[in-house]
C-alpha cells in the first residue's frame, strides 16, 4: 500500500511547483522584511492555533491517508469521480486532520508538557 499523493487527482506537478515555489519565497520575504501584512496575518489567532496543533496533525494525518488509500482501492474515489466528491474528500481530510491534531494536542501533548514542566525545578 503506497501512501503518496495521488497526482492524477491534482493539477500537473510542474504547474504546482511553478506556482508554490514563488509563493513560498514571497511569504518568506514578507515575514523577514515586515512587521505588517504577512507578519500580522501569520500572528493572528487561526495560524497560531494551527501552529500549536501542527505536531498532532503531523502525527495523526497518516490514519486519514490510510482511509484515503482504502477509498481509492475500493473504487469509491477515483480520478473519474465528480469534482464535488473530490472536493468533499479533500475537505474531510483537512477537517479530520485538524480534529485529530487538536485531540492529540489536548489529550497527549499538553498533559505531557505540563508533567515535564512540573518535573523541572523553577530557578
Amino acid at each position: 500500500m503506497t501512501m503518496w499523493v495521488d497526482y492524477h487527482l491534482l493539477p500537473d506537478r510542474e504547474l504546482v511547483y511553478l506556482v508554490t515555489a514563488p509563493a513560498f519565497c514571497l511569504l518568506a520575504a514578507g515575514l523577514f522584511l515586515g512587521r505588517r501584512g504577512v507578519t500580522q496575518l501569520c500572528a493572528s489567532r487561526l495560524p497560531v492555533a494551527l501552529g500549536r496543533i501542527s505536531y498532532g496533525i503531523f502525527l495523526g494525518h497518516g490514519f486519514l491517508l490510510i482511509a484515503r488509500e482504502y477509498l481509492l482501492e475500493s473504487g469509491r474515489l477515483s480520478a473519474a469521480s465528480s469534482p464535488v466528491l473530490i472536493a468533499g474528500a479533500i475537505a474531510a481530510y483537512l477537517g479530520g486532520s485538524i480534529v485529530i491534531g487538536w485531540l492529540l494536542w489536548r489529550y497527549v501533548e499538553e498533559p505531557a508538557s505540563r508533567t515535564m514542566n512540573a518535573m523541572v525545578p523553577v530557578r
